[in-house]
């Protein structure tokens, strides 16, 4: 079961089994699918420089943010 304190983790694992290839635009989409499939309503954005995107959720009626970087799915 995904919470608050275990989104993050269960995000990130799922996002190396994807085809990131140090793709910012890759990392945006694939972390949107998650959330949807997951009706999940997430907002956020990806940062210019392209290395890190920010992502805005709510679950179990509590907003969490927090980054990923593409060091980190990769």
């Amino acid at each position: 079961m995904i919470t608050e304190d275990n989104v993050r983790e269960e995000l990130i694992s799922h996002l190396k089994t994807r085809y990131i290839n140090n793709d910012i635009n890759r990392l945006w989409g694939e972390t949107k699918s998650w959330f949807k499939d997951r009706l999940i309503e997430m907002g956020g954005s990806y940062a210019s420089f392209g290395k890190d995107i920010s992502v805005r959720a709510i679950l179990n009626k509590k907003e969490i943010e927090f980054k990923v970087s593409l060091k980190e799915v990769d």
